[in-house]
């Protein structure tokens, strides 16, 4: 006799809906607020893992190990310590990568003019308006930090919505 276990993971699905759905909402509720305790739980498991790296390289005298996990947890004392500092510079970071993706995209439009004359006015106006975003983000930092959790908490949501609805439909088919 033949025992059949069948592999449904409608329920898996159903948690990681729930969970990425309350994930996002609470980032699109608290913005800022979200974007500190994200740092914050990050320099926990730095914390963590540094521990673990120097208790390691301390058992397999391993002078590598101890310094990467040295580093980790400073890492993570400067994450717990100072999260609105870490998430200016994140935003500051992000600033400048949208300010350098639209002088790039600038110089590459003005530099191929064989493309032709609309997609090039194109390409001009996406970077001239990546520049403007980015300096608006430099100037304000909380906003900045504010939009971005904001997208992503609803990109969160609504794929754990999507979840919802797949754990369903994978639930009926079973």
């Amino acid at each position: 006799m033949e025992v059949v276990i069948q592999y449904n993971p409608w329920k898996q699905v159903l948690v990681s809906g729930i969970l990425l759905l309350a994930i996002g909402l609470l980032m699109v509720i608290f913005k800022q607020d979200s974007l500190k305790w994200i740092i914050m739980i990050g320099g926990v498991f730095a914390l963590i893992v540094g521990a673990l790296y120097v208790m390691g390289g301390m058992k397999e005298s391993n002078n590598l190990g101890i310094i990467l996990g040295v580093a980790l947890i400073v890492i993570g004392i400067v994450l717990l310590i100072i999260p609105n500092v870490v998430s200016d510079v994140l935003m500051i970071v992000l600033a400048a990568a949208l300010i350098l993706i639209g002088a790039v995209s600038i110089f590459d439009a003005v530099s191929n003019k064989d493309k032709g004359g609309i997609s090039m006015a194109i390409a001009i106006a996406i970077g001239a308006l990546l520049i403007v975003i980015g300096i608006y983000a430099l100037l304000n930092l909380d906003d900045t930090a504010d939009i971005v959790m904001i997208i992503i908490g609803a990109i969160l949501a609504v794929t754990g919505a999507l979840d919802l609805a797949r754990a369903i439909q994978l639930k009926s088919a079973s």
